[in-house]
């Protein structure tokens, strides 16, 4: 075991140990998930970062292809910004997070947002698009004040 391993390791079990109340809190009811506004899937994985969430978005967006309009929601990592906004395909990556603008060139036809307040986020979408047919949610485990139609 390295150095730098046992030097971060109770940081890691302290950040595991928030993970497991905030969880836990969900599960028994004290904090509350609100169900989507529209058909939903959640996209998410047990790991953070870098495990593959984004291939697995297109592959529900092609699924889901002729369902329109269709959208898919994320924070938008690494972006400058919180708000709530859509992507266009001329963005740039730092106002809108790279994955969402990837998403966005691949499925022009898609509504894709990004936003930190992933309520906020559902309700804003609505009102843009009042006949929308399903929302694709990116990164959907780790953001559980929002509950996903499906997983």
């Amino acid at each position: 075991m390295s150095v730098l391993r046992i030097l971060l390791a109770p940081f890691a079990w302290l950040y595991g140990a928030v993970l497991l109340l905030r969880h836990t809190l969900y599960d028994r009811g004290v904090l509350r998930s609100t169900a989507t506004p529209v058909p939903s899937i959640g996209v998410g994985n047990l790991a953070l970062g870098g495990t593959g969430k984004t291939p697995h978005v297109e592959l529900v967006l092609r699924t889901l292809e002729g369902f329109a309009p269709l959208a898919t929601l994320s924070r938008g990592y690494g972006r400058s910004g919180t708000e709530v906004r859509e992507v266009r395909e001329q963005d740039d990556a730092a106002a809108v997070g790279d994955e969402p603008l990837q998403l966005k060139r691949k499925f022009p036809a898609v509504h894709v947002f990004v936003g930190a307040d992933r309520r906020a986020a559902l309700e804003h979408m609505v009102q843009q698009l009042p006949t929308l047919q399903a929302v694709v949610l990116d990164d959907a485990f780790q953001h559980r004040r929002v509950d996903a139609s499906l997983d």
